[in-house]
């Protein structure tokens, strides 16, 4: 069985976000598989307040958005374009944090190649 849900896609280009048509995501149900659980969030897609702050341009704003959550650390932020991600990029940016709280809020800066920074402030709905 799968779940989707339409939400309003938003992207980041050169910095600026972007808003953009509806898209619709599949969030994929657990049809009696193993489940991970790290700690306190089980391993999947989950629907997040991301509030975005980018202290280079002093932009702030707040989204609904998609994140991945892999033993309780937000791995991806998505957009309708891509996402971000931890690990290895061949984007040129760093991803640092991401650690989830009992609360399931976690706090993700992204360091860009051209100095740039970018905070993402997250809580799972």
């Amino acid at each position: 069985m799968v779940l989707a849900a339409i939400m309003l896609s938003v992207g980041i280009t050169n910095g600026q976000i972007i808003i953009g048509d509806p898209v619709l995501f599949k969030t994929p149900t657990n049809n009696n598989t193993s489940v991970n659980y790290y700690n306190n969030f089980e391993d999947g897609n989950y629907y997040a307040i991301v509030n975005y702050y980018n202290p280079n341009t002093l932009t702030n704003n707040s989204y609904k958005l998609v994140v991945t959550v892999e033993n309780d650390n937000v791995t991806k932020i998505h957009f309708d374009d891509g996402y971000l991600h931890n690990g290895y990029n061949s984007s040129g940016y760093i991803w640092n944090g991401g650690s989830l709280d009992s609360y399931g809020t976690a706090s993700v800066t992204i360091y860009g190649s051209n100095f740039s920074t970018r905070v993402f402030n997250i809580e799972l709905l």
